[in-house]
């Protein structure tokens, strides 16, 4: 499949996969920020940073107003976190790429990190970690991580412990995403039907400043 690669003046990567015939559109934007580039006091804050990431933003203050514009339009969107990466993405009909294109690089470039948020998704993180914790296969995954790697990042669970979650704080959280969410270590990828010349303006005018 062609591909267009760009670098743009910030450092920031864009990878662009025009495909005409393709009934919709994603945009992603990833991250070098995982479990691996976490201290022991940070463990499990990459992950805690992508929730907080749709909890309102300069733009759209309220938590609910992302996840209602974009089902308003009925766009497939998610998150996720890895060892490695961070991940934000969205799939939408062809004519909301604009909409979704404003909406996904606002809640990468503008999160609020407000406190009473933050301290509700505690709760929700905890959860989560209960959650896997009841699962057999993710437990035997843990353990064999653990064995091999020990105390140090290799061993650590992605999502961190309760203890860790709950110890957070704003600053912690801020300073963690001044370190890594930066130019160089994003990637911008658009997939689907689209056309090139304008999403590689939209990504300029979104992300020229970071």
């Amino acid at each position: 499949m062609k591909h267009i690669k760009k670098v743009l003046p910030n450092g920031l990567r864009v990878i662009l996969v025009p495909k005409k015939e393709s009934t919709s559109v994603l945009v992603s934007v990833t991250v070098q920020a995982g479990s691996n580039y976490e201290s022991e006091k940070d463990s499990g804050i990459s992950h805690f940073l992508e929730h907080m990431c749709f909890k309102g933003t300069t733009k759209r203050p309220q938590s609910t107003e992302i996840a209602r514009e974009l089902d308003s339009i009925g766009a497939m969107y998610n998150a996720s976190t890895n060892r490695y990466q961070t991940e934000y993405y969205v799939r939408v009909r062809p004519k909301h790429l604009a909409q979704v294109f404003d909406i996904v690089s606002d809640l990468y470039l503008n999160p609020l990190l407000p406190v009473e948020e933050i301290e509700k998704e505690k709760g929700v993180v905890c959860d989560e970690i209960d959650m896997y914790a009841d699962d057999p296969s993710s437990v035997a995954s843990q353990l064999m991580l653990e064995k091999l790697f020990g105390d140090q990042v290799a061993g650590r669970d992605v999502a961190g412990t309760k203890k860790h979650v709950q110890s957070f704080t704003r600053e912690q959280i801020k300073k963690y995403r001044d370190t890594h969410y930066v130019a160089g270590k994003t990637i911008v990828t658009l997939a689907g039907n689209f056309d090139p010349k304008k999403a590689l303006q939209l990504v300029r005018k979104a992300f020229d400043k970071l």
